[in-house]
């Protein structure tokens, strides 16, 4: 097919395209999510126990490399169990000496943003490590003091593949308000954008 015999197409093509792409850009934007658990644990007795592995928004928490003798993570209602430390909201805990992993259910790439952490149980003090792995190689790792209450720390990791989170060996570790965002696959924009300059380029001769 000749050039000048796509000429008289190639507005639309452009609309077409770039309409494309900006769909898939605002798409991307609204990837962010806070994982707050809520609606899960019953009213009654308030809490569920053994939650492996725990999946919302596009997200997966799962047992690590030591989940010991029982699944890690539950999930607590206010008020659900006496001397359970609450922020008002559902609150997911995991067990002392156990690390649980944080990822996207289709494993691709996530930023993180913050997390809330608290001592499960008032008055029994805890640690927490936290690893951020990250695409092409390379950790950090944060070490978090949790108090009686909920109180966020900043990360501010972007291009991740996993999340693992280790409970200290003394008491379970508390969290809630996992802010995420799913980082958008390339190949998609990548390829309309090809079109787009294609059609561009046509268009100059």
């Amino acid at each position: 097919m000749k050039v000048s015999s796509l000429r008289p197409i190639l507005p639309g093509m452009i609309l077409a395209v770039t309409a494309v792409l900006a769909v898939g850009l605002a798409a991307a934007k609204t990837r962010a999510a806070t994982i707050g658990f809520e609606g899960v644990a019953p009213a009654d007795p308030g809490f569920i126990q053994g939650v492996n592995p725990y999946e919302e928004a596009g997200f997966r928490i799962r047992s690590g490399n030591t989940p010991g003798p029982f699944p890690p993570g539950g999930i607590f209602e206010p008020g659900a169990l006496p001397l359970i430390n609450t922020n008002g909201t559902a609150t997911y805990s995991w067990l002392r000496g156990t690390d649980i992993v944080l990822e996207t259910i289709n494993l691709i790439n996530f930023n993180l943003e913050s997390i809330d952490f608290a001592n499960t149980v008032e008055d029994r003090p805890t640690t927490i490590q936290v690893t951020g792995y990250f695409d092409g190689g390379g950790t950090n790792v944060l070490d978090i003091n949790p108090t009686d209450t909920y109180t966020s720390t900043d990360f501010n990791w972007n291009n991740l593949t996993r999340v693992e989170l280790l409970a200290g060996a003394d008491f379970n570790a508390g969290m809630d308000n996992i802010r995420v965002q799913a980082v958008p696959e390339p190949t998609g924009l990548a390829l309309g954008g090809m079109v787009l300059l294609a059609c561009l380029a046509i268009r100059r001769r």
